[in-house]
């Protein structure tokens, strides 16, 4: 378990991505689920899911590949507010 918190800790973009993918999927299949109950059209529900799939599906490889170490992370330095 710790070494999973450790894990998480230092990898937040698999974590986001990972929060990301689990949770559209159950959006999108909940809201397919009580749109064909009712009898509406689903290509709506396509069309989103097609939207959030372009957004967040080359993101998932990306963060995973980093935290695997195959591609270098990048850290920007953070820049002081007023």
């Amino acid at each position: 378990m710790a070494s999973a918190v450790q894990y998480i800790r230092t990898n937040p973009g698999v974590m986001a991505m990972t929060l990301l993918l689990v949770g559209g999927t159950l959006v999108f299949g909940l809201l397919a689920f009580i749109m064909a109950r009712s009898g509406a059209s689903l290509p709506p529900i396509v069309f989103i899911a097609a939207f959030f799939a372009i957004v967040v599906g080359p993101q998932a490889p990306f963060h995973l590949n980093q935290a695997l170490g195959w591609i270098p992370q990048q850290h920007l330095p953070r820049v002081g507010g007023p």
